[in-house]
């Protein structure tokens, strides 16, 4: 029993950190142009029930993000430039990767890193600004919880990336994957998105191995027939 309220704790320390670190993050990127909101109570009580080891990766995730925007900010990089605040982030993880990448990537494009693990590291401010969840939303559930998205397109893009990481290559990759919608399970707004994958890209690290993976999809909000 003892354990059970220290472990619990030791929850709701981290929680406050996590609040923090979205709420600064939401404060700093709608003062710049994008619509994010920080966290409503539902999902804090579903992230604090949570083990504390994802509470720390997310809110590591969270500062990671801030730290990178606001450094860029302050050289006098605006945020929404989303191109040069992906040079700076794989500048400091001291990753390789094509060369052809950057000529692939448009301020407009939805930018997410996963880690060889499947685990999420870094997800752009356009992923942020086009949906309708808060920060704590997306920390709290996974991808399939929060969004429906067509089956046969998920499992191609799983399908093709298992491949490439059998033997990634520092090269592009361009899946034939059509158009595909995804929509918002449980938010206010219930946002539809149309969605197609543009570059998968490997990235690399200093011993030459994989540690990274990079993917960019082109994305617009489906308008419902209230807002025409």
């Amino acid at each position: 029993m003892e354990d059970y309220f220290f472990s619990k704790s030791k929850n709701e320390v981290e929680i406050i950190d996590f609040k923090e670190c979205a709420e600064n993050l939401a404060k700093l990127l709608s003062s710049n142009g994008r619509k994010v909101r920080a966290w409503n109570r539902d999902s804090i009580e579903k992230l604090k029930s949570m083990p504390l080891s994802h509470i720390k990766l997310q809110t590591k995730k969270l500062q990671f993000c801030y730290d990178i925007y606001q450094s860029a900010i302050e050289e006098n990089i605006d945020p929404r430039m989303e191109s040069k605040i992906l040079w700076r982030l794989l500048a400091k993880e001291g990753w390789s990767f094509s060369s052809d990448l950057f000529g692939e990537i448009s301020d407009n494009d939805i930018i997410e890193i996963y880690l060889c693990n499947n685990a999420q590291y870094f997800a752009n401010s356009v992923f942020m600004d086009l949906c309708s969840y808060d920060l704590s939303d997306i920390a709290s559930y996974r991808w399939d919880e929060l969004f429906t998205r067509d089956k046969g397109a998920t499992e191609a893009i799983l399908s093709n990336v298992r491949q490439v990481m059998k033997k990634p290559e520092k090269r592009l990759y361009y899946f034939d994957i059509p158009k595909h919608r995804g929509a918002e399970i449980f938010s206010m707004d219930r946002i539809e998105l149309e969605m197609k994958l543009k570059v998968f890209c490997p990235l690399f690290d200093e011993k030459k191995e994989m540690a990274a993976f990079l993917t960019t999809f082109e994305a617009r909000k489906v308008l419902s027939d209230s807002d025409h």
